[in-house]
């Protein structure tokens, strides 16, 4: 942890990890209109895959969502952000998604209605 990026401290930590100098946490934050849960990662693994010193990527869900439903997913197996997206999908719930990284473009996209 570096003290770099506001998601190292934000919100509710739902895992948080420090292993083999790679950092992670998982953490949910109520916004404006929404619930983010975020996933934070720095560390060798990280500039490998990115070729960044950090990446950040959330979802963004409503603000009515049951966060006993992230507490539950995230208290086990060191599940990754990804790991619930996939859930997500499999239940049918749309979600918006941010992808970050450290001095790069910001990609971002809205929830999609149900059809």
């Amino acid at each position: 942890m570096t003290g770099t990026y506001p998601q190292e401290t934000v919100g509710t930590t739902l895992l948080c990890i420090t292993r083999n100098g790679e950092y992670r946490r998982v953490y949910m934050r109520k916004r404006k209109g929404y619930l983010e849960v975020g996933e934070l990662t720095q560390g060798i693994v990280t500039q490998d895959v990115y070729q960044s010193d950090a990446h950040l990527h959330a979802i963004h869900l409503p603000l009515e969502f049951p966060e006993e439903d992230l507490l539950d997913f995230f208290k086990e197996d060191e599940p990754f952000l990804a790991d619930y997206m996939d859930a997500l999908d499999a239940k049918g719930i749309a979600y918006g998604y941010l992808n970050s990284e450290a001095n790069k473009h910001v990609c971002y996209r809205p929830a999609r209605p149900k059809v």
